[in-house]
């Protein structure tokens, strides 16, 4: 499936919509459904402790479904956790089940968050602009 989407990103390269494709923090999971492929389910958690590893998210998530990835996002300079995570999985029944049960409880000494994860919204350019000579 990777594969495919990178010979779709490639094809596509010069489209705004692909432009609009956010892979920041969660960078192996591509929004292509406009191009037909698969859509992910997605949870974002948020509140999360800085000990949890991809193997405790997963071992709580895989008791409502089947869990194709946890990735948990660091700090580009320390390379430490950020606090939060992204768990895809496998059908949106599952992902409705694990927030409804899991959004506010505590877990590791922490009260987690959970929604559906949503895209980034698109960035502004910075300050810099151009002015045209008249």
């Amino acid at each position: 499936m990777i594969a495919a989407k990178s010979s779709l990103i490639h094809k596509y390269k010069d489209s705004h919509s692909v432009l609009c494709l956010f892979m920041r923090d969660f960078k192996y999971l591509i929004r292509l459904t406009e191009f037909g492929l698969e859509k992910a389910v997605t949870i974002y958690i948020g509140n999360l402790s800085f000990q949890a590893t991809e193997e405790d998210i997963t071992e709580v998530f895989v008791e409502y479904g089947g869990v194709k990835r946890v990735t948990l996002p660091t700090d580009r300079e320390t390379g430490k956790k950020r606090g939060f995570a992204f768990v895809e999985l496998e059908n949106e029944s599952d992902e409705d089940s694990a927030i409804q049960e899991l959004d506010g409880a505590e877990w590791m000494g922490r009260e987690i968050r959970l929604n559906k994860a949503r895209p980034r919204e698109p960035r502004q350019g910075g300050s810099f602009s151009r002015s045209k000579a008249e």
